[in-house]
C-alpha cells in the first residue's frame, strides 16, 4: 500500500508568487497545483483531491471568497487560507468568518510563516486534511489530523 503526497491547491493571479508558493510548500514535501484565476482553481479542487488551500482574494473569474465558499459547500473539512492586500478588511468581513477560512494573510507576507500556518492547524486544535491511500488500484479516504505545537499530537500532513 502506499500513500500519496498531500497535495496543496494554490489560487494566486501573480505568477511569480505562485511560483515562490508551490516551490516552497513542495520543498516541505507537498505536492501543489497552481492556477492563474478562481475558475481555473475551482476545476482543479473538483479533478483531484485537495489537502488546503491558499487563495489570493482578488483574482479573474472568480474572488478567492467565492472560491472558499464553493470549496465548502463540497468539503467543509478542507483548511482555507487567503491572502490579499485587503487583510483587515476581509479579516473582519462576516462571510470570511463563517466560512471558517483559517487565516487571512496581508500582502505582502512570509511565506514560511503560512506554511507553519497550515501545518500547525494555527487556531483550530485539529485541521483535519483530506488524504488519499491508493491500495492495489483502489482509493480509500483517510484522515490526517493536524494539532498545535505542543499538544504532543501529531503535527505533520502524512498517516
Amino acid at each position: 500500500m502506499s500513500s500519496t503526497k498531500p497535495t496543496v491547491l494554490i489560487a494566486e493571479d501573480n505568477p511569480g508568487l505562485a511560483r515562490v508558493l508551490s516551490f516552497r510548500f513542495e520543498s516541505l514535501g507537498f505536492m501543489t497545483v497552481t492556477c492563474l484565476d478562481g475558475g481555473q482553481a475551482w476545476q482543479a479542487f473538483n479533478e483531484q483531491p485537495i489537502a488546503a488551500v491558499v487563495s489570493d482574494h482578488e483574482m479573474p473569474v472568480m474572488t478567492g471568497v467565492k472560491l472558499i465558499q464553493r470549496i465548502k459547500k463540497v468539503d467543509p473539512a478542507v483548511p482555507c487560507f487567503l491572502v490579499t492586500g485587503r487583510q483587515l478588511e476581509l479579516s473582519q468581513d462576516p462571510t470570511v468568518i463563517e466560512l471558517g477560512v483559517c487565516e487571512v494573510f496581508g500582502k505582502p507576507f512570509s511565506p514560511m510563516t503560512l506554511m507553519n500556518k497550515l501545518i500547525r492547524g494555527h487556531k483550530h486544535e485539529s485541521i483535519e486534511v483530506r488524504m488519499l491511500r491508493i491500495d492495489h488500484g483502489s482509493v480509500v479516504r483517510a484522515t490526517g489530523l493536524f494539532r498545535r505545537e505542543g499538544t504532543g499530537e501529531q503535527n505533520r500532513m502524512s498517516i
